[in-house]
């Protein structure tokens, strides 16, 4: 067998592998999910009813799997010169940046939304069902009325949502998943199938459509910014604004907050509509940072080549196969 050939077969079982462990740190999400539901159930509670009380523990016991795991293939697949997790310390600038294009995604969003109910009145017997599924899903309040749920549970759920669902996922398909698949696959490829990935997960069809495109932006957020830390706090924003907030002053926690919950949501609205022409900017900025930084950064290619002019021998970064 040729030298090419045998670098073709082992290409493709990296490209495999890769894909394979994807699909390994998917499944120990959903088993994590589905442990938590069935652990809850066993000891009484109605997940439904306590839906912060689920949230929270289905991230604590995501967040401490997926570490572990990070940790495990860090020391397989890391190298010196690129960790597997990318932790790096975010300038002010890159938080600044990271804000905007959180706030013009979620207009994006809103845009999709609305795109999709004008779409659901032209067909109703296509999109209409559809369209109110998506509904009852973010609704907190669907099933069970505010006053009815505990207040402990209502102050569970929005650490949940906001803070620690955000920490769970970025790991998840950041860390994890895109982590795995960087290793094989070009960025855009990558990104695109984590982004993939993201978007199944969340299951409904209308759901699919804008956490496909969250996906895809929080992950060249990833990449541009060489940080988790960027990503977990434009998914907090993201959650916290979208619906979080507005959910918990609703609670009833704070007596009838239903017209300030209302007015939140209509100015978090109109900023977030306002905020995607500087999201885009803002979007080219990160990129450029990444592109000035590691223009300064001799790539691995020149430190081997400038290695063997020096007579040391070429570096070698742990490789998956």
């Amino acid at each position: 067998m040729s030298e090419n050939s045998q670098n073709l077969i082992k290409n493709i079982g990296g490209k495999i592998g890769a894909v394979g462990l994807a699909f390994i740190a998917t499944f120990l999400m959903v088993l994590c999910q589905y442990f938590v539901i069935i652990g809850l159930e066993i000891l009484g509670f109605n997940t439904n009813l306590y839906d912060g009380l689920t949230t929270v523990a289905y991230s604590i016991i995501t967040i401490i799997v997926m570490w572990g795991l990070i940790m495990i293939l860090s020391m397989i697949l890391s190298d010196k010169r690129e960790k597997f997790l990318k932790v790096g310390k975010l300038d002010w600038a890159q938080i600044g940046f990271t804000v905007i294009v959180a706030f013009g995604l979620m207009g994006l969003v809103n845009i999709y939304l609305i795109s999709a109910s004008a779409i659901a009145e032209l067909i109703p017997d296509v999109m209409g069902n559809e369209l109110d599924k998506y509904s009852e899903s973010v609704d907190r309040y669907a099933e069970y009325e505010a006053d009815v749920i505990p207040g402990w549970d209502h102050i569970l759920e929005f650490i949940g949502v906001a803070f620690l669902v955000p920490i769970a996922e970025e790991l998840t398909f950041r860390g994890a998943i895109l982590g795995s698949l960087l290793k094989k696959f070009r960025p855009g490829v990558a990104i695109v199938l984590s982004a993939c990935i993201f978007g199944i997960l969340h299951g409904i069809s209308i759901h699919i459509g804008y956490a496909l495109l969250a996906g895809i932006v929080i992950g060249w957020v990833y990449y541009y910014t060489e940080s988790i830390k960027a990503t977990i706090l434009l998914h907090s924003l993201f959650n916290l604004m979208g619906s979080a907030l507005a959910t918990f002053l609703s609670s009833g926690l704070f007596g009838d907050m239903e017209g300030v919950a209302g007015v939140v949501s209509s100015l978090s609205f109109l900023a977030e509509l306002a905020c995607i022409p500087p999201a885009i900017a803002s979007f080219i900025f990160l990129r450029m940072l990444y592109k000035n930084k590691h223009a300064e950064t001799p790539s691995s290619e020149e430190q081997d080549k400038d290695n063997e002019m020096a007579g040391e021998p070429e570096s070698q970064g742990i490789k998956y196969v």
